[in-house]
């Protein structure tokens, strides 16, 4: 029996795991609802199985990219590292994960987690990350937001220096969209309930701090953000014990003022959205089949 401490987009975990016999976010699923509407949503399928903390968007070529945290149970070397599947039907079937490459990463950020992806408008993508760059797996201050851009989804080089991050607590799980020429980024403050931290770039590189966001009791700000016609709009999770039915939505203009949180058709927890050609969204999300599902992953 092996003990292994883990940080991870869900927090700090500590186990003793026997091959085969695991428990802790490698035994999650990336699954995902489509809907026509935005309300309804069809039972969930099965992205990939062994991974978490997911996002979504779609390449320059008209491809959707999912990201993820992924633990291979037969790639030590890619146990716990960001992987990317890609869709060239609207998500109807997808590829099988492939691992990320960084390009230029400092050494001593040693782990790269929490993956957000964002098209730039000069045609690349680029990737925020949570990083730590005193190589530690604990929860601590030097924890923020990272970023690399990609041409091609799966090779990514990496942007010098922080993007984000706090004096006295960690940053992770950042979303980020482009609403009116700004870069608007947001990290749910640790151990709170309905709060979040919130800055904007003009570049997407160099970020300033707003004022803290609070959504109010019976939500997390973990999951995405989305321009839309007129604004923003974030999906978001339930928080433990909450009212709300998984995953919520909120809509601002501004990316300062934002509407009270409403339940969506849709379970599941730190959810990614992209819109689909020809109307409905697709949501990617962390969770496990229910019961009466079989589960299977939609591989082309």
């Amino acid at each position: 029996m092996t003990a292994r401490m883990w940080l991870t987009g869900f927090g700090l975990f500590f186990a003793a795991v026997i091959v085969n016999a695991q428990t802790g976010p490698w035994e999650g699923y990336i699954l995902f609802h489509r809907s026509t509407d935005g309300v309804s949503f069809k039972s969930e399928q099965v992205l990939t199985s062994r991974a978490g903390v997911s996002t979504v968007a779609r390449m320059p070529d008209g491809r959707l990219i999912a990201g993820f945290q992924w633990f291979p149970i037969d790639d030590e070397k890619h146990y716990d590292r960001i992987a990317v599947a890609f869709s060239r039907d609207e998500g109807l079937t997808w590829s099988l994960p492939q691992p990320v490459t960084f390009i230029n990463l400092p050494s001593n950020i040693t782990r790269q987690f929490d993956p957000t992806l964002l098209a730039l408008p000069d045609g690349r993508m680029r990737l925020y990350f949570t990083g730590n760059p005193d190589s530690s797996r604990t929860l601590n201050s030097s924890i923020g937001i990272y970023s690399a851009f990609t041409t091609d989804g799966v090779h990514f080089t990496y942007e010098p220096g922080e993007r984000f991050g706090v004096d006295d607590a960690p940053v992770i799980d950042c979303a980020a969209a482009i609403l009116n020429g700004k870069f608007h980024l947001f990290s749910p403050v640790q151990e709170t309930d309905g709060k979040a931290y919130h800055a904007v770039s003009d570049d997407g590189l160099n970020f300033t701090r707003q004022d803290d966001l609070d959504a109010g009791a019976g939500v997390n700000w973990l999951g995405c953000v989305v321009a839309v016609d007129g604004g923003l709009r974030f999906f978001g999770t339930a928080a433990p014990q909450s009212s709300f039915n998984g995953v919520w939505s909120s809509f601002s203009s501004d990316g300062f003022t934002w509407t009270a949180p409403q339940s969506l058709g849709a379970t599941g927890a730190d959810p990614g959205v992209v819109y689909l050609n020809g109307g409905g969204m697709l949501i990617t999300f962390t969770g496990k089949p229910q019961s009466s599902f079989r589960a299977f992953e939609r591989y082309r």
